[in-house]
């Protein structure tokens, strides 16, 4: 049964962070304070008042060359696909959730993103957010949960008592990877390469944890680690030369790049003749072509209760919270690829 569409007032104008200028200096990222507030017309949209967002590499890849639909800027861009919020406004087929609902979601990258005051996103997306987290850790999981969640279960069909190597698993990806893993049964070994880059993926439960600068295949070697059944490569495809000779024959990669290119014909077609699985997972794919996007509602709220159960945490840290005047700092912070965990943003009130 269809309702009309429920709204509660909204400011016509608000605070947004705006890509002015394609692959320019983070100063092209623009605190605007009179951006036009988004209006409800979608009937399976609702509008969220947003308390927090977070940054993704994605965010750079945006403002860099305006991947995914946002070359024409000339009104700019509002990036951000991690978000925590209240509803506000509801729109005629939206079901499941009511105005003054906490909620959180990853949004659609062809949208305008979370940095902002208001933000429409499709409800088949969202979910409720955890009880125990505040909306800025809440706010570092949705879209890389999503990622880690999709390419272990729907990529590689992972099944416990297996082995599965992690690399970069201090990152974004890896930091929800890791936990997802171990959750489901899974020997996990990560890859990190600084002392608190390794700390973290050991907190997190990674059971062993080699430096990939020295080499995957050596550090497997000096640490006699047995060949593993999955990889989930959160870095980059170029280094499937390095881990292909490690994985049992039926096993499987994911990457989340898809940066591959002639230098890994011959690792990939090694994967190949050992019928190893080798995808790309693109967590946007389900929203932007509008199949099944529903269950990425189902994931999100899934993995809330498990954070409520205590048996998943938050990926923020302490020393990369950013209010919303910090913005230029975040960035140049995302942009160093050094991050351990995720960054978040505050929104202001």
């Amino acid at each position: 049964e269809k309702t009309t569409i429920i709204k509660m007032s909204v400011p016509q104008k608000q605070q947004a962070i705006v890509i002015r200028n394609l692959n320019g200096p983070v100063e092209d990222l623009v605190i605007e304070k009179d951006y036009p507030t988004p209006r409800l017309t979608g009937s399976k949209d609702v509008l969220v008042k947003v308390k927090a967002a977070a940054l993704n590499p994605v965010d750079y890849k945006v403002k860099k060359s305006g991947q995914f639909g946002h070359s024409d800027i000339k009104d700019g861009r509002v990036i951000g696909y991690d978000g925590a919020g209240v509803i506000v406004q509801v729109g005629a087929d939206v079901k499941g959730f009511k105005i003054g609902d906490e909620v959180w979601y990853s949004g659609l990258v062809s949208r305008p993103g979370s940095l902002q005051q208001y933000q429409l996103v499709d409800y088949r997306i969202i979910s409720h957010k955890p009880k125990t987290l505040n909306f800025v850790d809440a706010a570092s999981l949705p879209l890389t949960t999503i990622t880690a969640y999709e390419g272990l279960k729907e990529h590689l069909r992972v099944q416990s008592g297996k082995r599965i190597l992690i690399v970069a698993g201090a990152g974004g990806v890896g930091s929800i990877a890791i936990q997802l893993s171990k959750l489901w049964g899974l020997t996990v070994v990560a890859t990190a390469s600084r002392p608190d880059s390794i700390a973290w993926c050991k907190e997190l439960g990674a059971d062993q944890v080699v430096n990939h600068h020295n080499g995957i295949a050596k550090e497997f070697e000096a640490q006699k680690i047995e060949h593993v059944d999955y990889v989930f490569n959160t870095f980059g495809d170029k280094l499937i030369n390095d881990f292909a000779p490690l994985i049992k024959p039926f096993g499987g990669v994911v990457g989340i790049n898809g940066d591959a290119d002639e230098s890994c014909i011959k690792a990939i077609t090694s994967l190949f003749v050992r019928r190893i699985s080798y995808e790309q997972e693109f967590m946007f794919a389900r929203p932007h072509f509008d199949i099944e996007p529903e269950k990425q509602n189902a994931l999100l709220q899934e993995v809330a209760d498990l954070v409520d159960a205590g048996k998943i945490r938050a990926t923020s840290r302490s020393d990369q919270k950013f209010e919303w005047t910090q913005i230029h700092e975040a960035f140049n912070k995302l942009l160093d690829r050094s991050v351990i965990g995720k960054i978040t943003i505050a929104v202001p009130e």
